[in-house]
């Protein structure tokens, strides 16, 4: 439930993040997927924004759904990847609470 609700959170903070055409496009409607529990199809949606920016919210929230999903390993890359482009509370806290939960 933790997770969902942090998805949520961050979600609502990147929506509209970027002003590249379809990046909003893209963060929206991965936003309505997270919501509905659907984390492999939110996350292909923004990957491709991804291709089209480096926003470290972006890569948050790709983060977040991979840990979602499980994938420990590509989670922590991209946690990883946001925090070199900008530590932000938000992201260090679910940074480390992404490390906690793997004591």
């Amino acid at each position: 439930m933790k997770e969902i609700l942090t998805l949520l959170i961050v979600f609502l903070f990147i929506i509209g993040c970027a002003s590249i055409p379809g990046i909003e496009d893209y963060n929206e409607y991965a936003f309505d997927l997270v919501t509905n529990g659907l984390y492999d199809e939110a996350l292909f949606y923004l990957l491709k924004a991804d291709t089209l920016t480096s926003d470290y919210r972006i890569k948050n929230n790709i983060a977040l759904c991979y840990e979602a999903l499980g994938e420990r390993q590509l989670a922590q890359k991209y946690y990883q990847e946001a925090l070199k482009l900008r530590e932000t509370k938000a992201l260090k806290d679910n940074y480390a609470d992404f490390k906690k939960d793997q004591l």
